[in-house]
């Protein structure tokens, strides 16, 4: 199964030079935010299957105008074709505005998905906006022990933690535990943007058995 992950940035290949051929076997679509809400209209009715999203820090006007065709998946668990997913919107708090949570009121909305979590027995993908607190972890870029900024690392002594400095792109501590606990097989994410952040070497990290990965622009992942 193929399925498209889209995030933060309208890539031109998925609007302005969009191949149906190119993209004939995505089964379905996942958005993690901070994309206008016209751009997952038009995802949802050139591609196959449904889009399922979150809002990001900056998905305020889909409080009036929602994508439309596409169904959100923020704070409920749903199963397409056997898979488990469940979403958490917005960012870390940094300036007061709606869509921006502090880690106890990310921790809430947590809780109150426990029972879900529990009926379903587990989830398979985590789609949030924001990333769970890492560090830079080791050579296999597994990471277990996040330290703070600058900070070494304690698997790998040769470096320093690379957690960001901009508190508006921090990770959340609690969507970490979430990770270590329930072990979604994936967490999708976007909000960190792979160029402008240094500890964003590679898309892809760890968390245990989670393997969270950075989808700004577009990620196809196969399962």
């Amino acid at each position: 199964m193929k399925i498209l992950v889209v995030s933060d940035y309208k890539e031109p290949v998925l609007y302005d030079y969009f191949d149906e051929e190119r993209w004939k076997d995505i089964d379905f679509t996942i958005s993690c935010g901070d994309l206008p809400p016209e751009f997952l209209s038009f995802l949802v009715t050139v591609l196959r299957g449904p889009l399922f999203y979150v809002r990001g820090n900056h998905d305020i006007i889909y409080k009036d105008k929602p994508p439309e065709g596409c169904i959100s998946i923020e704070g409920k668990v749903t199963v397409y074709k056997g898979i488990r997913l469940l979403g958490f919107e917005g960012s870390i708090f940094y300036g007061g505005r709606d869509l921006q949570y502090t880690e106890q009121q990310m921790r809430w909305k947590i809780i109150k998905n426990v029972p879900q979590i529990w009926r379903n027995r587990g989830i398979d993908i985590l789609v949030t906006h924001a990333p769970p607190l890492m560090c830079r972890g080791d050579s296999t870029n597994r990471c277990n022990s996040p330290v703070g900024v600058g900070k070494r690392c304690p698997e790998n002594e040769d470096i320093f933690c690379e957690e960001s400095k901009d508190i508006a792109h921090r990770g959340f501590k609690v969507l970490r535990e979430f990770d270590l606990r329930y072990k979604p097989k994936f967490h999708l994410h976007g909000h960190t943007h792979l160029g402008y952040l240094n500890r964003r070497n590679t898309r892809v990290k760890f968390l245990g058995d989670t393997k969270v990965i950075d989808c700004y622009g577009y990620y196809v992942l196969e399962i």
